[in-house]
């Protein structure tokens, strides 16, 4: 990671660039739009700089938190990334570790 993760309103924040390219998905930033978009196979997430609704596959979600511009770097939530591309998100209260499960082949 280039920048630190952080949480805000209960919810983990992560650099654009990598939560997309752990999973092995195409990121392409527009930053005349703001918008970020995502494709791994058949999935495709679309989330827009302060904007409390992302697009996944066509159909919208509310986001408790919108993607952030800090510092000069794009921060997208970790759970909706994750969780649209098929991954498990636990969140280990006790040492305030987040682990996620994916398997690239399912």
């Amino acid at each position: 990671l280039d920048a630190p993760p952080f949480t805000e309103n209960g919810r983990t924040l992560v650099p654009l660039r990598f939560i997309g390219e752990a999973f092995g998905a195409s990121v392409v930033w527009d930053g005349n739009t703001k918008k970020v978009t995502y494709t791994l196979g058949s999935t495709i997430i679309e989330v827009i700089i302060g904007s409390t609704i992302a697009v996944v596959n066509g159909e919208k979600k509310n986001l408790d938190v919108p993607p952030k511009l800090v510092n000069g770097r794009t921060f997208v939530p970790l759970r909706l990334i994750s969780e649209s591309f098929g991954a498990s998100v636990i969140w280990e209260a006790a040492t305030k570790k987040i682990y996620i499960e994916f398997n690239k082949n399912s």
